[in-house]
């Protein structure tokens, strides 16, 4: 098959704070469309930019609302959702958008850490609409996710643990009969032509001489060491923590695959993940109370951090207005819902706006 001949999509998947946004801003040299409706840097969380389409992001907040998936991305999804009757209508409004993103490109591209959890919600969208789709699956050592979350205070590092198996479990044997590829942070923040060169070769992206200059240029202004505030071995995780076996053994795999050292086609890999993901379908009571407790945190969050969840919020609702995609009015009612709850935050404990 010769490279974007067909209208496909590339979804980016991953936990947050795992390169999602450095890699997907590193399609655009491909002639990957993002969307005209990104969401804006944030100068303390993503300065350089989160490039999520703002409409994704708000259907996949709604999902994540009838679903009751908490902030940490921890959930008990019902295997049926598919078919419950808000889900439907989500799905709907998913297939219009996705057209129009279609309509005058080849290759769409997205991301959004929250897709990982509903994937089979997009993956039924671009049934839908006849669309081949493909996936880039970024991968950063556990410990190194954690303490990023940390630093910007959103859940503990239990909690964090948790969200990172699960959501990886859940995406990645939802995706393993489909073009894609399993990338590491790390090596891309060593070597992004390299990495990029994997990409390309996996989904099938074209791979010329102006590409290569085109990724000169985007590593020069967006791949910087100043990205990354914590690095963790292998080792550190494996002999050095107490981190859950099952993370443990779910990174030695996804690690693997980022070294090419095996192949997500291969039975023996297969075997292996099964086993982890049959371990981790076992514990969904203790990840219900993962999720009750992390929603009951959200409750007791400080003021600052939780006018900062609804601020950015906002930010989704207003980029989506500007869509029109025929959901203004509930947008509106939202985005005054949201302002309310901010004002009744003390002045003194709110995050001052940024420019």
């Amino acid at each position: 098959m010769q490279a974007n001949a067909t209208k496909r999509s590339i979804a980016v998947l991953g936990m947050g704070r795992s390169g999602t946004s450095m890699i997907t801003a590193g399609l655009e040299p491909f002639g990957v469309h993002l969307g005209d409706s990104l969401l804006a840097p944030d100068t303390h969380e993503n300065a350089r930019g989160f490039y999520e389409d703002s409409l994704v992001v708000d259907i996949n907040f709604r999902l994540g609302e009838v679903l009751r998936l908490s902030e940490a991305g921890t959930s008990t999804l019902n295997p049926d959702y598919l078919s419950l009757p808000e889900i439907v209508r989500f799905k709907g409004e998913a297939i219009e958008m996705a057209q129009r993103r279609f309509a005058n490109v080849a290759c769409w591209g997205f991301k959004d850490p929250r897709t990982a959890a509903v994937i089979g919600f997009w993956q039924a969208v671009f049934e839908a609409i006849g669309r081949q789709d493909s996936y880039i699956i970024a991968i950063r050592n556990p410990l190194s996710v954690v303490a990023s979350l940390g630093r910007l205070g959103e859940v503990t590092p239990t909690i964090a643990m948790l969200a990172w198996l699960q959501r990886y479990v859940y995406c990645v044997s939802h995706i393993w009969n489909r073009p894609c590829v399993v990338v590491n942070y790390d090596h891309v923040m060593a070597e992004p032509a390299a990495q990029f060169e994997r990409i390309a070769k996996a989904i099938d992206l074209p791979w010329s001489t102006s590409t290569v200059e085109a990724l000169q240029s985007y590593a020069n202004e967006f791949i910087s060491g100043e990205l990354r505030h914590s690095k963790h071995t292998s080792a550190d995780l494996l002999a050095g923590s107490d981190a859950p076996r099952l993370v443990k053994q779910g990174w030695e795999l996804l690690e693997k695959l980022g070294n090419d050292d095996v192949q997500i086609t291969d039975p023996d890999f297969r075997k292996s993940w099964r086993a982890i993901e049959d371990e981790v379908y076992g514990l969904y009571p203790l990840f219900e109370v993962v999720r009750e407790q992390s929603q009951e945190l959200m409750s007791m969050t400080p003021a600052k951090l939780l006018a900062k969840t609804w601020r950015r919020r906002m930010g989704v609702l207003k980029r989506a207005l500007i869509d029109r995609d025929g959901n203004a009015t509930y947008r509106l009612k939202r985005m005054v819902k949201l302002r309310l709850g901010i004002k009744k935050i003390k002045p003194e404990s709110r995050e001052p706006t940024r420019p």
